[in-house]
């Protein structure tokens, strides 16, 4: 019997979606999973999609706790402007590093991208603050594109240490062990310079004090000498006076 082209068609579409599907998930970024699921179904001819499917409701800001529930249902997250940023950051990273998310790269990956505008949004909001508390009401006639953008850039990389820092105290591995190596050797150093810095103090104090002796030993000295000078001389004139009066007797 002749084969139905009907049938040769559905299985047509079905495999066309699965690799859609499939090329949606390797990179995540880039695609609308809930598209790309959304047409496997209908090549299944499901009736109830939408009964099966999690509506997609991108355009209102959400919590971080449904965040990271929709991410292991692979919906596309999506950071807004004016967000609790840091609050958004810590909690995505800690859902990174449970086993769940581990296991997935495709929730791991969308969930990174995640963290990535959230620090991009919080960069180019403080940059607007910053220009408008400079330059005012009008920062943007005030700085070029260009210098912005190099602002927004360098914050950018400041906030991306800042998220690797936490991330590593969170999962215990702490601060880089050459940097703290280094910290460790510097804070040693500054501990023997003080300690250099206190027996140098106390040899100063103790050499003023021998100097102020021996000051004191000397004047001593002097007015003892000229004490006994004063003495000697003082006899000697009563011996003078002795002498004259034996010989006027």
């Amino acid at each position: 019997p002749v084969a139905d082209p009907n049938i040769f068609s559905s299985a047509q579409r079905i495999t066309l979606a699965q690799m859609q599907l499939e090329m949606a998930q390797s990179a995540p970024q880039m695609h609308n999973l809930y598209e790309a699921y959304y047409r496997v179904y209908t090549s299944l001819n499901v009736r109830d999609i939408d009964g099966v499917l999690i509506p997609q409701s991108n355009q209102m800001p959400r919590d971080p706790a449904t965040e990271n529930s929709s991410v292991l249902n692979q919906i596309q997250l999506k950071a807004f402007a004016g967000q609790q940023h840091d609050a958004h950051i810590a909690a995505h990273l800690i859902m990174g590093m449970s086993p769940i998310v581990q296991a997935n790269p495709i929730a791991a990956q969308m969930l990174q991208q995640h963290v990535y505008d959230h620090i991009r949004l919080k960069a180019e909001e403080e940059v607007e603050a910053e220009l408008y508390k400079e330059y005012g009401v009008d920062p943007d006639n005030m700085v070029s594109s260009i210098q912005k953008e190099g602002m927004v850039a360098l914050k950018i990389a400041e906030f991306l240490q800042e998220t690797k820092a936490l991330q590593a105290e969170m999962s215990g591995q702490g601060p880089d062990p050459v940097v703290a190596l280094k910290e460790k050797e510097l804070e040693l150093r500054a501990k023997d310079d003080q300690v250099d810095a206190q027996i140098a103090a106390e040899k100063l104090k103790l050499d003023a004090q021998k100097i102020e002796q021996t000051a004191q030993n000397s004047k001593d000295r002097i007015q003892s000498q000229e004490a006994i000078a004063g003495l000697r001389a003082q006899l000697a004139r009563e011996r003078i006076q002795q002498a004259d009066r034996s010989q006027t007797n």
